[in-house]
């Protein structure tokens, strides 16, 4: 199992100030909410995608909720909205329900 390293919101601010134009620098600060955002939607909020996950593999499922969630709790995906949060954390549960079940 590989182990992730989250990059923390200090260091994407630390390697901007290294790049002197302002227009790559702001770009860089806003593309972790833009990829954060596009992870949701794309994957764990299709519809099919979920179901796919959540019938073979509801371990996974729950953890990439999870993992976002952690994101947002350390303001590394700011602009979260509260009713993202809160179906991301249903998604958490659900999965969590089945794994119990399960096992």
């Amino acid at each position: 199992m590989q182990n992730y390293q989250l990059i923390s919101q200090t260091d994407i601010q630390k390697f901007s100030s290294l790049i002197p134009n302002p227009v790559f620098k702001t770009t860089l600060l806003c593309l972790a909410n833009f990829i954060y955002q596009g992870v949701v939607e794309a994957d764990i909020f299709d519809e099919y995608f979920q179901s796919f996950i959540q019938t073979k593999n509801s371990w996974a499922l729950r953890d990439m909720a999870e993992r976002l969630l952690e994101v947002n709790q350390r303001n590394l995906w700011q602009s979260a909205n509260q009713k993202t949060l809160d179906k991301l954390q249903a998604i958490a549960l659900e999965a969590e329900g089945i794994i119990e079940a399960n096992t």
